[in-house]
């Protein structure tokens, strides 16, 4: 009688034996049936190799980038600790100075009604504006507003100022009204009445000859200005916006 084998229980007859044709056969169709089974899985392992090769390839080619990337990084990290060392060195007691920086310097002016140069500086310019109203009349008047100086400003060779600080700049300003009598004569009441672009009275006022008041207006505002001093046409009412300078601090 034959023994079967340990992994695919095929039959192996003893020598000498009769009838093991039939489990001969099934033998066969076993062995059979198993490489059928073995070639599909070495025909999808090909093309799994096939695919990981690819994927090599790409990904020896996306090594061969990160590697440059990474030299490319290294570079300019190198670059950073040497302007990182120039920085360290420029700043001395609180001052900056210029013998280490290698370009140009871009700051934020601060600005200031003090001038602290020895030449002035004004970075931003709020020029004077006046308006005589003559005898019972009117005009109109706009306070201006603030002019800065074009920016990039250079203030020294290498050194500009790219942008301002402009908080302490105000929204309003200060204006005077007074009178004064254009025939040369003295004094007398003079009247004026103030209103806004809606026709809102903003000042309705009264004042003797040689005294005035003020009147708080924003930048950029347009008032009329009405003369209602009803005693001579030679009285004029005047309002006027003051100039002011900002530099750098």
């Amino acid at each position: 009688m034959g023994t079967y084998t340990a992994n695919y229980n095929l039959y192996m007859p003893t020598v000498g034996e009769q009838g093991w044709g039939d489990l001969m056969n099934g033998n066969l169709t076993t062995i059979d049936t198993t490489m059928k089974g073995l070639n599909t899985r070495m025909g999808t392992a090909e093309s799994n190799i096939t695919s990981l090769t690819s994927r090599m390839g790409t990904a020896e080619t996306t090594v061969a980038s990160n590697k440059s990337r990474i030299g490319t990084l290294e570079t300019k990290m190198t670059t950073v600790e040497g302007k990182v060392a120039n920085v360290e060195l420029v700043v001395q007691n609180g001052n900056v100075t210029a013998e280490h920086i290698n370009g140009n310097l871009y700051i934020v002016g601060h600005l200031s009604t003090t001038n602290t140069y020895d030449t002035p500086m004004a970075m931003a310019t709020l020029a004077a504006n006046t308006l005589n109203v003559n005898g019972i009349t009117s005009g109109t008047f706009t306070v201006p507003n603030f002019v800065f100086v074009q920016t990039p400003h250079k203030i020294f060779p290498g050194i500009y100022v790219n942008s301002f600080d402009t908080s302490p700049i105000p929204t309003q300003v200060t204006c005077s009204v007074s009178g004064a009598n254009t025939s040369g004569g003295g004094g007398g009441v003079y009247s004026y009445t103030i209103k806004d672009s809606n026709g809102n009275v903003l000042q309705s006022n009264r004042f003797n000859c040689g005294s005035g008041t003020t009147i708080v207006l924003k930048l950029g505002q347009t008032v009329t200005v009405s003369n209602t001093s009803s005693q001579s046409s030679a009285r004029r009412v005047t309002i006027s916006s003051p100039t002011m300078n900002y530099y750098l601090q």
